[in-house]
């Protein structure tokens, strides 16, 4: 193997599958991001893409076209990789919104000791898993992350110069971005740089204005991380967390919690023991009551979509709807536990959805699409 590459590749067709794999976390962090003008970005962009093209055109397939939109994706999980000291894959490439009705999709990285492109992409070449995205007949727009490092790493001559990310895609007819092209526009200088109140959250990040929201409306003031703050965006929100947004949306009203808890997994001292025994106590949640009587609420289970539309409606106060009898989401049946709630959020614009035309109840709420719940329920309801 290359020394100065270390490489991972998810990839996932019409049934979406991941690879998730870690590496040994190397020392590096926001702090080690070098800023990088527009013009080095837009020109080792524009490289990249064309090395990836000149190599599917030696394979007779036809090239693939750059989206500002999927590098975003793309350039909020290169950066990840080195804000969090990880190599590995989640399944944010392909449930990011950004991403549109895809019909094929595959994420690639890639960690350089050298400010190199060229490096990165043959890498990606010599390797027969990463190879097979990057020569997908299905793939047509790409999105392309890269991220500078300054290389320093405590205990090791050598570090971390170039992390470089590539999401791919495929899409029906007329599905694709509306901003693919067959170019790299000169974009702004360092736009997934966070400009906001955390550090881990891009300026360009779909969610931005809802997260810096949450944080100016006091509903969630992230953790403390050196000299800075973190929201952790990506990373699923739990039931206790949920708690205690809930309960200062509502502006953190006057309670006190009794001096028994009425969940038998939540203890008088948990940190947000007052705000999970105040959803009880407002019939926002019930918790789960066993077959002997035990009632829990699972404080660090992450919520589902499902189960957020049912909290978000009930601290809505139960308003009065009848849900259609056609499910507005092609995955959530009429019969099914939280339909009328589901239904209620799609209605009130708290959520559309994905362009597939899913809801995906199942799935866990990340604490950047919860931003957004929360958000559009306050200037909605």
């Amino acid at each position: 193997m290359k020394k100065h590459l270390v490489v991972l590749a998810a990839t996932a067709a019409l049934t979406a599958s991941s690879l998730s794999i870690t590496a040994p976390a190397a020392t590096a962090a926001q702090q080690d991001i070098v800023s990088m003008n527009a013009q080095t970005r837009t020109t080792d962009a524009q490289k990249m893409l064309d090395l990836i093209n000149a190599h599917r055109k030696s394979k007779n397939l036809k090239p693939v076209r750059y989206s500002a939109t999927l590098s975003g994706i793309a350039q909020g999980e290169s950066d990840r990789l080195v804000r969090q000291e990880v190599i590995d894959h989640t399944t944010n490439f392909l449930y990011d919104q950004r991403a549109g009705s895809w019909d094929a999709a595959g994420e690639i990285h890639a960690i350089s000791w050298r400010h190199s492109v060229t490096d990165l992409v043959d890498w990606w070449k010599g390797s027969s898993a990463h190879n097979k995205v990057l020569t997908d007949p299905r793939m047509e727009v790409i999105g392309i992350g890269l991220t500078y490092v300054d290389g320093s790493l405590t205990g090791n001559k050598q570090g971390w110069k170039l992390v470089g990310t590539v999401a791919s895609y495929g899409y029906p007819d007329g599905k694709a971005p509306a901003d693919t092209r067959n170019t790299v526009p000169l974009g702004a200088p360092d736009a997934h740089v966070a400009a906001g109140p955390f550090r881990d959250v891009a300026a360009n990040h779909p969610f931005a204005t809802e997260i810096a929201w949450l944080h100016s409306s006091g509903i969630s003031t992230g953790w403390a991380s050196g000299t800075s703050r973190v929201y952790k965006p990506a990373q699923a929100i739990t039931r206790d967390q949920m708690a205690a947004f809930l309960y200062r949306l509502a502006g953190s009203p006057a309670y006190t919690p009794p001096r028994v808890s009425p969940f038998a997994d939540v203890p008088t001292s948990h940190v947000f023991y007052k705000e999970m025994a105040w959803l009880h106590a407002k019939g926002i949640s019930t918790g789960w009551v066993s077959a002997n009587g035990v009632r829990t609420y699972k404080p660090g289970q992450a919520i589902s979509r499902d189960q957020m539309a049912a909290f978000l409606y009930r601290q809505a106060g139960k308003p009065a709807y009848t849900p259609p009898r056609t499910s507005p989401f092609v995955d959530v049946s009429t019969g099914q536990g939280f339909y009328k709630e589901m239904a209620w959020l799609q209605a009130t614009g708290i959520s559309t959805g994905w362009d597939d035309g899913t809801y995906r109840p199942g799935a866990a709420v990340s604490r950047d699409v919860m931003a957004a719940f929360l958000y559009r329920f306050a200037h909605t309801s």
